[in-house]
């Protein structure tokens, strides 16, 4: 005589499936918009820091040259990567832009959206960078 054993099903049923996917897109729904928020606050933070490294660049080239006391005002910007720095200061040394170009070489474009380069003040030593669009 042969038995019936109990056949057991393995595997998902559909309902089972499709409650799987619907949660993973909610879950998706929800960690997209954040995920570009994380990428926006990453790229800022990273201007942030070329601020500050062309700050201390700009500071030391001033130093190096005695111009700490001098008022100037430098654009920097990129050319398929390449850096440019352009502007004088009031004491009529053009030699500063071509050793700030020369130092900072390695500087990287602005990571957020719209900023082009960077903008280098220089007031009675007190030496200000920023973005620009």
């Amino acid at each position: 005589m042969i038995k019936k054993g109990n056949k057991t099903k393995k595997g998902f049923t559909l309902i089972e499936m499709i409650i799987v996917i619907a949660v993973m897109a909610i879950i998706g729904a929800i960690a997209i918009p954040n995920l570009s928020a994380v990428k926006d606050n990453v790229a800022q933070k990273a201007d942030n820091e070329s601020c500050a490294t062309i700050e201390r660049t700009t500071k030391m080239v001033l130093a190096d040259k005695d111009l700490s006391k001098s008022t100037a005002k430098y654009n920097v910007t990129f050319n398929n990567g390449a850096v440019s720095v352009s502007g004088a200061n009031d004491k009529g040394d053009g030699n500063v832009a071509s050793e700030l170009q020369k130092c900072l070489a390695d500087i990287k474009e602005p990571q957020a959206d719209g900023k082009k380069g960077f903008v280098i003040s220089i007031e009675n030593s007190k030496v200000t960078v920023n973005t620009t669009t």
